[in-house]
């Protein structure tokens, strides 16, 4: 039952009622005055249900509240170009209420609820809040903004839709850089050209809690971090339990569906739900910075990604464990790898452990597991107990002559490989540089297309180099045809003699 006038003036005056201020709640008149009138009582504003037309209020009071009765009651921004509530208070609540923007183009960069480090708000809280526009062609461009010193937020169980624009400024639903702010078990939804960011960390926000949420079709990231220039690293932010689907429509090369990117310390993605990112699925990208470090990323499930799987950039210190990778690269079939580690040109991915991960593609995905040979290269790797299936390209893993042993062995892929002409009873050798490779190690190899007859093998004769020998038993000249050549060296035990 709707709480009245009546029973509101039994609350010996905790409670204001906007209907008391001259409010209609008809969704024509302009209530602001009305609404800004009851939030000067300084006491807590219930809406009851109605639709109430308000330009932009500025709370001040400490410890406000505000709610309503659930979706069915309305605050209607009545201009698309300003912010519909600005909170310049500490434990400021808003809850079961509906917000609708007026926005109709990414012109603006308006927020349902604003807040501004020049008059920090900590502690602020919205639940169970409807995030939304009245019609499918209005919306707010911006949910929630918590700025920096705006710290300790919670925002719980909200959803967020209709948002307008994908543009930098645009987009977001909730934008924090606040520390201590926590993000649970919200829906976020985007559409084409609705929605750049569901959650975006930034500007050296830390000790962010970011679980629970379901969030789809997002433009670019569906729960992005980034810290750059001067500012400080986003640091012990966890992310955990979301499930971000199909985001990253834009199909920026450099996207994830979940994405931390510049300054980026001791983080944690852990158990999320990754399916069909339009560009990859999970990536840790410190490019251009050389403190992206300690980050984890583990038990995971990330599926179909249009790209890479899991990506990491230029990060030093830190963990794949446990994820389940399926069938990345899956618009381009065979180019992209489930897992991938690489540097930017100036610093190396190092000193990982990528461990107890299950990777698999057969139809898409060109390796499970791939170093990428860009200077300087991965070092200092530990990849021990993992699931590398074969893939779309003919083998688990593809190493590109980086130093890697793989539960003690060093592997090394190389395409378009091709020998001859070989003369009957005859051979062609060549050198490979596998580094970490000792003289005596035990060698196998295999080429998709050596012909029946010939033979092919490899023996570790020097330091880092393996001789691949293909003899020619056919009785007539041949010429392999093009195609991967694999080496496995099987690393002696310390103590061979």
């Amino acid at each position: 039952m709707s709480l009245t006038k009546v029973s509101f003036s039994m609350i010996n005056g905790a409670v204001v009622n906007v209907l008391d201020y001259g409010a209609v709640g008809d969704g024509i008149t302009n209530d602001t005055t009305a609404i800004t009138n009851a939030i000067a009582t300084g006491k807590s504003v219930f809406f009851p249900k109605g639709t109430y037309l308000s330009s932009a209020q500025t709370v001040t009071t400490q410890g406000q509240t505000f709610f309503g009765e659930g979706a069915g009651s309305i605050i209607q921004a009545s201009s698309a170009s300003a912010n519909l509530f600005t909170v310049q208070a500490n434990y400021v609540t808003f809850t079961d209420l509906r917000m609708n923007g007026a926005s109709t183009s990414d012109a603006t960069t308006s927020f349902a609820i604003f807040t501004a480090q020049a008059n920090p708000a900590l502690f602020l809280t919205a639940e169970r809040l409807l995030i939304t526009g009245a019609s499918a062609s209005f919306g707010f461009n911006n949910g929630i903004k918590l700025d920096g010193s705006c710290d300790y937020s919670t925002i719980i169980n909200c959803n967020f839709d209709r948002l307008w624009g994908q543009i930098s400024g645009t987009g977001y639903g909730v934008l924090s850089q606040g520390n201590g702010s926590r993000v649970a078990f919200n829906n976020f939804t985007g559409s084409s050209g609705r929605g750049r960011h569901a959650i975006y960390i930034v500007s050296g926000a830390s000790d962010c809690v970011v679980e629970g949420n379901y969030i789809s079709a997002f433009n670019f990231e569906g729960i992005s971090s980034n810290s750059s220039g001067a500012q400080s690293p986003c640091s012990r932010n966890i992310y955990s339990a979301n499930t971000v689907l199909a985001c990253c429509a834009s199909g920026n090369a450099t996207s994830g569906a979940i994405g931390l990117y510049g300054h980026q310390q001791s983080n944690l993605i852990n158990g999320n739900t990754i399916s069909a990112s339009a560009a990859k699925g999970i990536v840790v990208d410190g490019t251009t910075y050389t403190d992206t470090a300690n980050n984890v990323v583990s038990n995971n499930v990330v599926n179909y990604s249009y790209l890479i799987g899991i990506d990491f950039i230029a990060c030093v210190g830190g963990a794949i464990v446990g994820n389940k990778v399926f069938e990345s690269s899956n618009t381009n079939i065979g180019v992209y790898a489930n897992i991938r580690l690489v540097s930017d040109g100036t610093t190396a991915t190092s000193d990982i452990l990528i461990s107890s991960n299950h990777s698999s593609g057969p139809t898409n995905t060109r390796t499970a597991f791939q170093l990428n040979p860009t200077a300087p290269t991965p070092s200092n790797l530990t990849v021990y107990a993992n699931k590398f299936d074969v893939c779309q390209g003919g083998s688990s893993v593809e190493l590109n002559g980086v130093a890697c042993a793989i539960d003690g062995r060093f592997m090394f892929r190389q395409d378009s490989v091709t020998y001859g002409p070989i003369t009957s009873g005859s051979y062609v050798t060549a050198n490979y540089t596998i580094t970490g490779a000792n003289t005596g190690d035990i060698c196998t190899v295999s080429h998709t297309a050596i012909p029946a007859g010939c033979v092919i093998y490899a023996t570790c004769n020097s330091g880092n180099t393996v001789t691949v020998t293909v003899t020619n038993v056919t009785g007539s000249p041949v010429t392999t045809s093009s195609g991967p050549l694999r080496i496995d060296v099987w690393q002696r035990p310390a103590n061979y003699l």
